[in-house]
């Protein structure tokens, strides 16, 4: 078994992948969807008035426990429990949670296997079977850095394939965080653009809003999206410009320089250079 956070790390090589940047939306819209997971991040989180600082606290726990290897690793997943610990409360259909709870704290790593895969499959090259069962054990690793326990995470790709549909069907749901994040509302301006007239970043974010919103339903799980067409159109025009941008996506990031294509922590990684 590989070592998840090590230079032979499937994990680090395919989320290192910038390309997996197109699917951050998605990730995000996956993991909110689960009742628990949405009505949490909607009351405790502070996404829409200081979106910048959540990413920026998002991007260094990524790192932290990923990139600077195990025991950093376990260490964030412990942090990260810790801060999880007082987040609790009713769901939109009435039921309490607790953001520990296995089922909603499990949710949140469960997307990220099928964001890793997705995003191959879409924009690069589709993992093979030999891959998935790799990549699915350096999950079920880092399942373990998070704090889950084995019993809490699917054991086998079958079995995780076959649990992600259930809860397509039977659980996840359009609300209101994902109803923001698709409408594409204006946000504030990033740090590094402060000097940007007001003016000037509102004219800019509604093209950016609706690029955002056509790249999150696009990569979406086809019954996920179904599911939610009522509230988020999406049509054979929609689909037929989606699949030419993934084909640019495909044909040319492959002839960039891998250190152009690649994070710089993964890069350091894989190429087995001091940090």
């Amino acid at each position: 078994m590989t070592d998840m956070h090590g230079p032979d790390s499937l994990t680090i090589r395919l989320a290192g992948d910038l390309r997996m940047g197109l699917l951050s939306g998605r990730t995000f819209v996956m993991q909110v969807a689960h009742p628990a997971v949405g009505a949490g991040v909607n009351e405790f989180s502070a996404f829409r008035s200081d979106p910048w600082t959540r990413i920026e606290q998002i991007t260094q726990s990524g790192i932290r426990y990923l990139y600077r290897g195990a025991a950093a690793g376990f260490e964030e997943g412990r942090r990260l429990r810790r801060i999880h610990e007082d987040i609790q409360g009713v769901d939109s259909r009435g039921r309490p949670y607790h953001s520990l709870d296995p089922d909603v704290y499990g949710w949140v790593h469960t997307v990220f296997f099928d964001s890793i895969v997705t995003a191959h499959a879409l924009f690069a090259e589709p993992l093979s079977r030999a891959q998935q069962e790799r990549l699915f054990e350096e999950w079920r690793q880092g399942g373990r850095v998070f704090g889950l326990r084995d019993a809490d995470m699917p054991e086998s790709v079958d079995a995780y394939w076959r649990f992600y549909a259930e809860r397509i069907e039977s659980t996840l749901e359009y609300n209101p965080v994902m109803d923001w994040i698709l409408r594409g509302e204006r946000v504030p301006k990033p740090p590094n653009l402060a000097w940007l007239p007001e003016a000037v970043w509102t004219r800019l974010w509604k093209p950016l809003g609706r690029l955002q919103r056509k790249l999150i339903l696009g990569t979406l799980p086809s019954a996920f999206r179904a599911k939610i067409a009522a509230q988020q159109p999406w049509s054979e025009r929609d689909q037929r410009c989606f699949d030419r941008f993934a084909r640019f996506v495909r044909y040319g990031v492959p002839r960039l320089p891998e250190k152009w294509r690649t994070d710089p922590e993964a890069y350091r990684i894989l190429n087995g250079l001091a940090a």
